[in-house]
């Protein structure tokens, strides 16, 4: 598969644009999955994992690119989260 990272740029930023219920982490890795990469752990293995916290930072490497995701998150007092994902 062909990667297409202004696709995926433009989707990570329709997800940032918005706030949410929960951390859309699914959405996110989806974004980057069905446009050719991989997010993977440190040993190379498919990353697997959640977020948690009023706030926070994670950077997932991705297979096959220099780039990695950068997602991090905080929780309003509305109890909605503000998202922001991109590729580094």
């Amino acid at each position: 598969m062909k990667i297409n990272r202004n696709r995926i740029s433009d989707r990570l930023y329709e997800i940032s644009s918005k706030y949410h219920e929960r951390i859309p982490l699914g959405d996110i890795l989806g974004a980057v999955k069905d446009n050719g990469l991989t997010p993977i752990q440190e040993d190379g293995s498919p990353w697997s994992g959640f977020l948690c916290g009023d706030s926070g930072e994670v950077f997932i490497d991705l297979e096959g690119s220099k780039r990695m995701l950068v997602i991090s998150w905080y929780r309003m007092d509305s109890g909605r989260f503000e998202v922001n994902a991109y590729l580094s």
